[in-house]
């Protein structure tokens, strides 16, 4: 590629981009004003609300008071006693003829509407009344006895930091930001990538740019650079805002010590712009890919929903739990950029997952930049031509098809899937199988796209023949070992994993059913229904272009992410990338459904015949059992020679 051509077309998008208001809105307006806004006038709104109700007055009713009751009441001015007469206080209290009602007699019970946010408010006033009446109370008994006592220790608060060598920015900062830098990152991309690519097609631009000098590489590249630049300027201008921002907030709020104070220091800064540099260009990326699916900048509009929520779904982990880096959080896109931002922000500094977060952001960001770069040389992209299903499916062209097939399985996996495990455990698992991984594939393949199933899902008998399912079995012992080997090295990192499995296996009644119902549920059926989906289906409907090695990748991080859980993704993703490996070499899907199969019904067998860790004589013997089964599988399916 020549890089002048690149340069070329970087600066006529760069220039298209810039001329619309929807790209300027969020790299420029929004950008700039959102550190001042949320640093300077969140608080200032905080603090106005606070003095409002702090000098508000609520209309109170007490029932059955006593004298010193009355006493100290009178001495709480926001309280405005009202008479409700015989009418019930919670009655006045649901009318709103009063905020909030006191009964004294016989213990405290306080009244309140709790739709009401005022009457909220006079619930928590209320509360710290009595609270300090009892105090007062006590206090006088005391006195009454003439009881000397031993003044109590004094409180002293010291707070204790991360002794970080970058700083430590504000919980604020470090509750907020994140979230801010994910969404101006994703904003940043929606419009220039959909002007990019399906504002070209629409304005009919894209037909004589084709035909100039620069090769399709060169042109992706260019409009890659753009969306990564509009991208990575909105966050860049972003944390210049929240930077800027601290100087002012430190003079006018240097009094208010309500939990609102910025600090971000300018290591910290520049951490965050190199963390963000991968992740923008990963982004723009993947927004190029979705853009080129619609034929409408408004079609393209609602593609880009999934692109958010899956940029998204990483934030509750990290701002609710106390997430760091270790080996598994630093390998997980999105997720790793977002832990090492609060790693960052709040002082925890490890070197070596820092640097192993970057490389795997990198990585990814390369992996995706090559499934999208193809995107030029797609004739439906170019020339807006739907083909036959017959000739798409010789073709392999089924992104569209097989991407909204994977949002479906992925929705329907995390939420009816969650609710029929939980009701119905065992026979939830059986039904999650049927319902929620076989029959979608099924009803896609033969009701929507109207293709041979026999011939997508490819049952036919495999290469090598029973020899090969005989070399098949004999890996399942070393995916087995290897598995718990990853399980117990990751319980070094993330210790409540195994508990939490543990606690998951109990809740659901695992350990108490039947061995031969466990066999069915566990071992067998997610053997056949996930292969039939993964190898069968989705295998099978990825471009024919893909080589091998992407189609392995591709599926397996699929198959990982399938399962839903952090702990899991490695060690699944692995076993997919091995299934789709065999399928791919055998020519069949019987062999991915044996080894899935006896790989679940050896790690069940595992789990309830050999309590705690398995002999080292065992896991040796897995071992070789697997390496003697992989190199006949591979002798038996070696590609005939040429004649």
């Amino acid at each position: 590629m020549q890089l002048e051509r690149i340069r070329l077309v970087y600066v006529k998008e760069l220039v298209e981009a810039l001329r619309d208001h929807r790209t300027l809105v969020p790299m420029v307006f929004m950008s700039i004003i959102l550190g001042p806004l949320l640093l300077l006038a969140v608080p200032r709104l905080a603090v106005s609300e606070a003095k409002h109700i702090a000098t508000d007055t609520y209309k109170i009713a007490v029932v059955g008071e006593s004298p010193l009751v009355a006493t100290e009441f009178a001495r709480w001015h926001e309280f405005q006693r009202t008479d409700i007469g015989t009418q019930a206080p919670q009655d006045a209290v649901d009318k709103g003829i009063v905020d909030a009602a006191l009964v004294v007699a016989p213990n405290f019970n306080i009244l309140y509407n709790g739709v009401k946010v005022k009457s909220s408010i006079a619930r928590f006033r209320l509360s710290m009344f009595v609270d300090i009446y009892k105090r007062a109370e006590l206090d006088r008994r005391i006195k009454g006895l003439s009881l000397g006592l031993v003044e109590p220790p004094r409180v002293q608060i010291k707070e204790v930091s991360p002794d970080s060598p970058f700083g430590v920015a504000s919980v604020f900062l470090q509750s907020a930001l994140c979230c801010v830098l994910m969404m101006m990152a994703l904003m940043g991309v929606i419009y220039p990538a959909l002007d990019a690519v399906t504002g070209e097609r629409e304005r009919q631009t894209l037909e004589p740019l084709l035909m100039t000098m620069a090769a399709r590489k060169e042109l992706f590249a260019g409009k890659l650079l753009t969306v990564a630049t509009t991208s990575y300027v909105s966050v860049l201008l972003t944390l210049a805002g929240f930077f800027a921002s601290q100087f002012f907030q430190r003079a006018a709020m240097h009094n208010l010590k309500i939990g609102f104070e910025a600090d971000f220091p300018w290591p910290c800064f520049l951490i965050t712009c190199l963390a963000m540099l991968p992740l923008c260009l990963t982004v723009a990326a993947a927004s190029l890919m979705f853009a080129s699916f619609a034929k409408t900048i408004q079609q393209g509009q609602g593609y880009f929903l999934p692109l958010m929520m899956l940029g998204l779904v990483p934030l509750p982990i990290a701002l609710f739990g106390d997430v760091h880096l270790t080996a598994a959080t630093a390998m997980l896109p999105f997720l790793n950029s977002v832990v090492t931002f609060n790693d960052v922000l709040a002082g925890y500094i490890d070197y070596r997952w820092l640097a192993l977060s970057f490389c795997s952001s990198i990585a990814f960001c390369y992996l995706i930049v090559n499934l999208a770069s193809p995107m030029l040389a797609r004739e439906d992209l170019l020339f807006d031509i739907e083909e036959a299903p017959a000739r798409r499916f010789a073709a392999q062209d089924y992104r569209r098809e097989l991407f909204f097939l994977c949002v479906v399985v992925f929705l329907l996996m995390f939420y009816l899937s969650q609710v029929l495990v939980l009701n119905y455990r065992l026979f939830g698992m059986a039904l999650t199988q049927l319902l929620v991984v076989l029959l979608p594939g099924i009803i896609f393949v033969h009701y929507w796209l109207r293709l041979p199933l026999a011939s997508v899902i490819n049952l036919s008998w495999p290469k090598g023949g029973l020899a090969t399912l005989l070399a098949t079995a004999l890996i399942a012992p070393a995916t087995v070992a290897v598995a718990a080997g990853f399980v117990y090295l990751q319980s070094q990192f993330m210790p409540g994993a195994e508990t939490l499995s543990k606690l998951m296996a109990k809740a659901l009644e695992l350990t108490s059913a039947p061995p031969l119902v466990l066999l069915l549920v566990i071992g067998v059926l997610p053997g056949l229904c996930e292969e039939v989906l993964f190898r069968g289906v989705i295998l099978s409907l990825l471009p024919r272009r893909f080589s091998q090695t992407k189609l392995i990748l591709t599926v397996g991080a699929l198959f990982g992410a399938f399962h839903l859980s952090l702990a899991r993704f490695i060690p699944t993703g692995a076993l997919g990338a091995l299934l789709t490996f065999l399928r791919l070499r055998t020519g069949s899907l019987w062999p991915a459904m044996l080894l899935h199969c006896l790989h679940n019904s050896l790690s069940l067998a595992l789990s309830l015949f050999v309590p705690g860790n398995p002999p080292l004589w065992m896991a040796a013997a897995a071992v070789l059992s697997g390496v003697i089964g992989m190199f006949w599988l591979i002798a038996l399916t070696r590609p005939e020679k040429a004649t």
